[in-house]
C-alpha cells in the first residue's frame, strides 16, 4: 500500500493510502474557502505513482485544518486515522493559532 507524506513546518506525517483518501474526502466536503488549495497537493500525491510529498501553503493548511476540525466535530476520533489529531495540532502551530500563538499566551483556565 502506498504512503503519502505530509510535510509541515517541523514534522512529517506519513499516511497510508486509506488515511490520505479519507482526509481528501473531508477536505472536499469541509475544506471551506480554501478547499481547492488544500485538495490540489494531496490529490496530486495520491494520483502520482512516485513519491510525492504534500506541502501546503498557509491557505492550504487553513483548508486542511478546517476539514479536520469538521471531521472531529462530526465524528470524533472514532474511525479517524491516528495521525489526524497530531496533524491538526501541527497545522495550528504552523499557522500560529491558539494555543500555539506565541504573541498571545495560552491560558487554559
Amino acid at each position: 500500500m502506498r504512503e503519502i507524506t505530509i510535510l509541515t513546518g517541523t514534522n512529517r506525517f506519513v499516511l497510508d493510502e486509506d488515511a490520505a483518501n479519507a482526509l481528501l474526502a473531508h477536505i472536499r466536503s469541509a475544506g471551506g474557502d480554501n478547499q481547492a488549495v488544500a485538495e490540489a497537493p494531496l490529490l496530486a500525491a495520491i494520483e502520482d505513482s512516485g513519491a510525492v510529498d504534500v506541502r501546503w501553503s498557509d491557505d492550504g493548511k487553513h483548508g486542511a485544518l478546517h476539514a479536520i476540525n469538521a471531521w472531529l466535530i462530526s465524528e470524533g476520533t472514532t474511525g479517524m486515522p491516528d495521525e489526524m489529531p497530531e496533524l491538526r495540532d501541527e497545522l495550528m502551530r504552523d499557522l500560529r493559532l491558539p494555543p500555539f500563538d506565541e504573541e498571545i499566551p495560552y491560558d487554559a483556565t
